[in-house]
């Protein structure tokens, strides 16, 4: 499946606590064999304090200046299998949420969302 997140940094840790959780969330959906997609506004000087001076193996990380490069690759989501806004993105978060939800005006929800009927419950799930 691809996965596309739009979260507030999976490259850096400055002002942004959620980084370590997108990374082990991004990893573990790697080592899964999906494709992982995270896009991240430029925002508070993170990018000059990254903690990841590469991107990870495990995502496409890919930065947006402002809202037209955020507009441009929500145009791009729209054939991932999950598009996800986390919480607190830290600009266009209203934005964010209300195109996020537009995508899922597509005609096979259970795409989007994916969901899968499970024959039988995953590890940790009985």
């Amino acid at each position: 499946m691809k996965l596309v997140l739009f979260g507030s940094s999976l490259v850096s840790a400055y002002w942004n606590g959620a980084a370590t959780y997108y990374r082990g969330i991004c990893k573990a959906m790697h080592a899964r064999g999906h494709h992982v997609v995270f896009v991240e506004p430029d925002l508070y000087d993170r990018q000059s304090h990254r903690d990841l001076v590469e991107d990870p193996p495990y995502a496409d990380v890919r930065v947006c200046k402002g809202w037209g490069d955020l507009a441009r690759e929500l145009e791009r989501a729209r054939g991932a299998d999950l598009v996800a806004k986390c919480s607190g993105v830290g600009g266009w978060d209203m934005e964010l949420a209300s195109a996020v939800l537009e995508l899922r005006t597509i005609p096979h929800p259970r795409r989007f969302l994916g969901c899968r009927r499970a024959t039988h419950p995953g590890p940790g799930l009985r």
